[in-house]
C-alpha cells in the first residue's frame, strides 16, 4: 500500500536510520562517477586526436565494453571486499566506457574543415584543441553524462545487492530477504528521486557550459 511506504519513508527520515545507508551510497556513487569521467574523458580526448593510438587500443576496448560491466561486481568484490572501494570501482569502470566511446567519437566528428582553418590562421595544436576540438566534443560528453547517471546508480546499488553491510541496495537486498515489499519499495523510490534530482543537476550545469549550443538554437 502506498500509505505503509510514506509510513516507512517517514519513519527513515525522521529517525535518521536512512541517512547513512543514503551517504554511503551517494559516496560510491559520486567518487566512481568522478575517477570514470576523468579517466574516460582523458582517454577519449587522448585516442581521439591520436589515430595510429586508437587502431590498436580499439579492439582491446570493445573487447572488454562488449563484457556486461556488472559482471566484474563479484569479481572487485572478491578482490578489494565488501566495503566501499569494490562498489565505487565497479561504479568508475561501468562510467568510463560509457563516457569514453562518446568522447572518442565527439573527437573524431569535429568538423576537419574548422580545424583546416585554424591551421591556415596559425593556430597552434594547443589552441586548435581548446577552441575547436575540446568545444565541439563536449557536447557528445555531456550527452554521455545523462545516459551514464542511471548507471551508475546501477553499478553501485547492484554492487551493494552482491554484498554489502550498508547503503540503500542493502536495505532494499534486507528488506526482500524478508519478505518486506514495503522496505524494498522504500529503498526504490529513494533511488528514483536520486536519479530525477541527479539528472536535473546535469541539464543545468549542460545548459551552462554549453551556452553557445543554446544560442544557435
Amino acid at each position: 500500500m502506498p500509505s505503509n511506504i510514506v509510513v516507512r519513508l517517514r519513519q527513515w527520515y525522521f529517525t535518521g536510520f536512512i541517512f547513512e545507508h543514503l551517504w554511503i551510497t551517494l559516496a560510491e556513487m559520486a567518487v566512481g562517477f568522478a575517477i570514470g569521467l576523468v579517466l574516460a574523458v582523458a582517454a577519449g580526448l587522448l585516442l581521439g586526436t591520436r589515430k595510429s593510438l586508437a587502431e590498436v587500443l580499439d579492439p582491446f576496448m570493445m573487447a572488454i565494453w562488449s563484457v556486461p560491466g556488472i559482471v566484474f561486481g563479484p569479481l572487485f568484490i572478491l578482490y578489494f571486499g565488501i566495503g566501499f572501494t569494490a562498489k565505487m570501482v565497479l561504479v568508475a569502470v561501468t562510467v568510463f566506457f560509457l563516457i569514453f566511446f562518446n568522447t572518442f567519437t565527439g573527437v573524431r566528428e569535429v568538423n576537419q574543415e574548422w580545424i583546416n582553418v585554424m591551421r591556415i590562421m596559425g593556430a597552434s595544436n594547443g589552441k586548435i584543441f581548446r577552441k575547436v576540438v575540446l568545444p565541439a566534443s563536449a557536447v557528445w560528453i555531456f550527452a554521455s553524462f545523462k545516459n551514464a547517471i542511471p548507471y551508475t546508480m546501477v553499478a553501485a546499488v547492484v554492487g551493494e545487492l552482491i554484498a554489502s553491510q550498508k547503503g540503500l541496495g542493502f536495505l532494499i537486498e534486507d528488506a526482500s530477504s524478508v519478505m518486506d515489499t514495503t522496505g524494498v519499495f522504500a529503498g526504490l523510490f529513494n533511488l528514483m528521486v536520486i536519479g530525477l534530482i541527479l539528472n536535473q543537476v546535469v541539464e543545468h550545469i549542460e545548459k551552462k557550459v554549453l551556452h553557445w549550443k543554446n544560442r544557435e538554437q
